[in-house]
């Protein structure tokens, strides 16, 4: 899809004014050269010699026209190849360089189907996987498989951000593996580039909810534990 519209915003219109400018060109050779040799030249023989002599000229002109023209239009499209790799490059710098794992789902399609189309280091290292089967993965494998944490939740969570509503939430999330890991997921509807995504961010809580049960733990013994006041005692 990208490369479509790369071709179309660019590529195109320098077809479009290389063909153009050639076309005007031509156009205009014919018209005035005819014109002027009627209006100084008589004799048909030697309008016949002028004329193979001028088509001669014609294919020089043009040749060396559309050779500068291309090269031009070749140094421009090297240039902006350049510039969109460096862009590219900051952004899987800066994308692969975040703490939390980054999943990028296209909003026509991957709501219903819950395929992934990118995904940063982070998340391979926090689902155990490489890049390519974290791709050919979906959402209806992320979570323990029983509600809330299964693939009818995710799909409707989905469908609330792809809507335009952002979603923070808990998540008891499944690696590549089998491991079940907490995890805080935060996901919402951006512009990347041309085309519409849904940008969802994953942070590991494993051990945050740990420490939070551990302490739900320990202060559900300490009231049970807590002797009752006799009346009349502070």
């Amino acid at each position: 899809m990208a490369k479509r519209l790369y071709l179309r915003n660019f590529i195109t219109p320098i077809m479009l004014r290389v063909v153009g400018g050639y076309a005007l060109f031509l156009f205009l050779w014919i018209l005035f050269s005819d014109l002027l040799l009627a209006s100084i030249v008589s004799d048909q023989q030697v309008i016949t010699k002028i004329s193979v002599l001028k088509g001669w000229i014609f294919v020089i002109v043009t040749a060396t026209l559309l050779y500068f023209l291309l090269r031009r239009y070749l140094n421009a499209l090297a240039r902006n190849q350049e510039e969109l790799r460096l862009s590219d490059e900051k952004f899987q710098a800066i994308f692969n360089s975040v703490n939390d794992a980054v999943f990028i789902h296209d909003v026509q399609t991957d709501v219903q189907t819950g395929q992934i189309i990118d995904v940063n280091n982070t998340m391979c290292a926090l689902y155990k996987c490489s890049r390519e089967p974290a791709l050919q993965s979906s959402t209806d494998q992320s979570g323990m498989g029983v509600s809330p944490y299964s693939e009818v939740e995710a799909h409707a969570l989905l469908g609330r951000v792809a809507a335009g509503v952002a979603q923070t939430f808990a998540w008891r999330a499944r690696d590549l593996t089998g491991r079940l890991v907490w995890v805080e997921v935060s996901a919402r509807r951006a512009r990347i580039g041309p085309e519409d995504r849904l940008v969802v961010t994953v942070r590991d809580i494993e051990q945050a909810q740990a420490d939070r049960t551990k302490v739900a733990g320990i202060r559900t013994a300490t009231g049970r534990r807590r002797p009752r006041r006799q009346r009349g005692q502070r």
